[in-house]
């Protein structure tokens, strides 16, 4: 009776000696959280500037704007059922309006959250703050945090990590206890995430796994454990089929794709990204590994074989535990965050692409497991050591990432929105409703500016504007009512001027193949061709010489045209313009062009009228040299005089 007094009184002392330690070191955790706020802001701030509401983002705002009633967060959006986005929607679209900045500084705001919410498991599952702080700066620094931030819609994907991170704290808790509430919290935190994002349905097999893997409940409990743990994907599945949504609808509004070999490509790649090896089409990827410098291409493989050696080192570590009971616990554990890790990258890959965003949770995942590794191999601070390599040479590849976030689609479509609302919105504001817009460009601009009612300018303005899409084929002519805009690949956006008195008789880019290209050097070109169209823009290597037959120019006509040089390097380019009939040269005309010095709305006299004219274009150095250069004619037409 007396041991066991004095037993129960030094496990008494003992919790209170541990609740005391605890009470005083928090101070240590909130400071570290704070300096992985400020990294965050040092990370991300500089990218405030470059963006706008466009693509996607416009969906969400002007979505959410019709929110008006609590019925109406649950109502179905499209072809996606997401509830628990829609009240995301509703509640930043309120704070932010529509000013992008403002969503920039929200979503970083819970990047922040996010952030310190890793660091506080990673904390729990390494047990040392130095793991947790470097772990949690490694989620900073990876090339998969951008859209969560940039994008005003990112918020889905931030939000899915929150949830994600809660529904493995609670799993592992129970993965440890065997408690029946925390599988429920667990299951209730994977409830928000599959409401939040259906790619996350793919975790279904990983909690049935888990239940069954347990060892601290018999199998009387795991079969209803079990069954239980499937509950919030089954009702995701029943609630989308109630309300009339597919659950196999991928994304673009394509369906989920089965492809053996397409799956088992995307998974080895997202795989490989999540190491350290970013590879693919650097329309999602960004910055790939074919762009790195040798020095980051390097980087990258030290990288994945320090997280591969992590791992290995875990494995032979748990292999030597001589305790029976913590070996198989801790190898179940290192498979379920590898099963984890593979159901989340298959969820990403059975679509038309697998896009960057969606590797961010797998990732997590591998930052979580490392952070077991570690915990697992404390050899002479191993872990520390190998973090801050992970981290330094992550931040040397992801600088230069960063700045060529431009290659990235929804940032580049973000510029080219940002170029047209400074011509359009920026320059006329509500006025734009009194004319009738035109814009020329490829099929993509319908996506990033929208479709008339669901488009940019509902989003910025409150009169209605009137717009249509025309290729620049179409050859539309401005007018006093009608105002034509034309999107250029380099150049950004241009307004095509009415010019008072004059109609059209000829655009140089309204039919590519009426053109006859004449080289007189040999040069590449990304067609093969010394003439090419760039965004629908007349292209000519310097070298070369255009020209288009068969023109009927009435008397008193002029040639208008606009040019510039894509790229800075070289020395500039002559461009040369005359008119044919029959072989004669009738009139010419010529200039010459530097890098940084556009050459806007030239005008050229032609004279008298002209029947079965050939107006030609010849680009040529204007220092006789071998440098080749592009010239881009965005605007390039023959008028007719039709007034005083």
């Amino acid at each position: 009776m007396m041991r066991f007094g004095v037993s129960f009184a030094m496990k008494k002392n003992r919790k209170k000696t541990v609740a005391s330690t605890r009470r005083c070191t928090w101070p240590a955790d909130v400071l570290l959280v704070l300096l992985l706020c400020l990294a965050n802001a040092v990370w991300f701030l500089p990218l405030r500037e470059m963006g706008i509401i466009t693509g996607d983002d416009i969906g969400f705002v002007l979505d959410a704007r019709r929110i008006a009633s609590v019925s109406d967060l649950f109502a179905v959006s499209g072809i996606k059922y997401r509830p628990v986005v829609r009240v995301l929607q509703a509640a930043e679209v309120w704070l932010c309006g529509n000013d992008y900045t403002a969503f920039f500084l929200v979503n970083l705001c819970f990047q922040c959250l996010v952030t310190g919410v890793l660091y506080w498991l990673a904390l729990r599952i390494s047990r040392r703050r130095s793991i947790a702080f470097f772990i949690a700066g490694l989620f900073i620094v990876c090339p998969f945090s951008y859209y969560s931030i940039m994008q005003v819609h990112g918020i889905m994907e931030a939000a899915c990590i929150f949830f994600l991170l809660f529904t493995i704290f609670f799993g592992l808790r129970f993965f440890r206890t065997g408690k029946a509430v925390q599988l429920l919290l667990s299951c209730l935190f994977a409830a928000f995430t599959v409401f939040t994002h259906e790619r996350f349905l793919a975790l279904a097999p990983v909690f049935v796994i888990a239940v069954l893997l347990c060892g601290r409940i018999g199998w009387k409990k795991k079969i209803p454990l079990a069954v239980m743990s499937l509950v919030p994907f089954a009702a995701n599945m029943a609630v989308k089929r109630l309300v009339g949504v597919s659950v196999m609808e991928g994304t673009g509004g394509e369906s989920i794709s089965l492809s053996v070999g397409t799956v088992a490509g995307f998974v080895g790649r997202g795989l490989m990204a999540v190491l350290g090896i970013n590879n693919g089409p650097s329309y999602l990827n960004g910055y790939t590994y074919d762009q790195y410098s040798l020095a980051e291409q390097r980087s990258a493989w030290v990288m994945f074989g320090i997280a591969v050696l992590a791992l290995l080192l875990c494995l032979l570590r748990l292999a030597l535990e001589d305790k029976p009971r913590r070996k198989a616990y801790g190898f179940k554990c290192v498979l379920l965050a590898v099963l984890t890790i593979g159901a989340l990258l298959l969820a990403g890959s059975v679509t038309i692409r697998l896009e960057m965003r969606w590797l961010l949770a797998p990732y997590v995942v591998v930052l979580l497991l490392l952070a077991y590794c570690f915990r697992k191999i404390n050899w002479a601070h191993f872990g520390e050591l190998a973090l801050i390599a992970l981290t330094g040479l992550s931040i040397f590849i992801n600088i230069h990432y960063r700045a060529e976030i431009g290659q990235v689609y929804f940032t580049q479509v973000m510029k080219r929105a940002q170029a047209v609302y400074e011509l359009t919105i920026g320059r006329y504001g509500e006025a734009l409703a009194d004319y009738e817009l035109c814009f020329v460009a490829d099929d993509e601009t319908a996506w990033t500016f929208g479709e008339p009612g669901n488009s940019m300018f509902d989003v910025y303005l409150e009169r209605p504007v009137s717009f249509t899409y025309a290729t620049p084929a179409d050859s539309v002519e401005p007018s006093e009512k009608v105002k034509v805009f034309k999107i250029t690949e380099n150049a950004g956006i241009e307004e095509i001027s009415h010019v008072e008195g004059y109609g059209l008789v000829y655009d140089m880019n309204a039919a590519p193949e009426a053109h006859v290209v004449f080289p007189d050097t040999e040069a590449e070109t990304p067609s093969g061709k010394g003439i090419f169209f760039m965004k629908g823009n007349l292209t000519v290597l310097s070298g070369y010489r255009d020209h288009v037959d068969g023109l009927n120019i009435p008397e008193h006509s002029v040639i208008r045209l606009s040019a510039h040089l894509p790229f800075d390097e070289g020395d500039g380019a002559r461009v040369t313009v005359f008119l044919t009939v029959d072989g004669k040269m009738t009139s010419m005309n010529w200039f010459d062009i530097y890098p940084g010095q556009d050459v806007m709305n030239q005008v050229f006299e032609i004279g008298d009228a002209l029947k079965n004219a050939s107006l030609w274009v010849a680009v040529t150095s204007p220092t006789g040299d071998a440098e080749n250069d592009w010239v881009v004619f965005p605007d390039f037409r023959v008028l007719e005089k039709t007034g005083d």
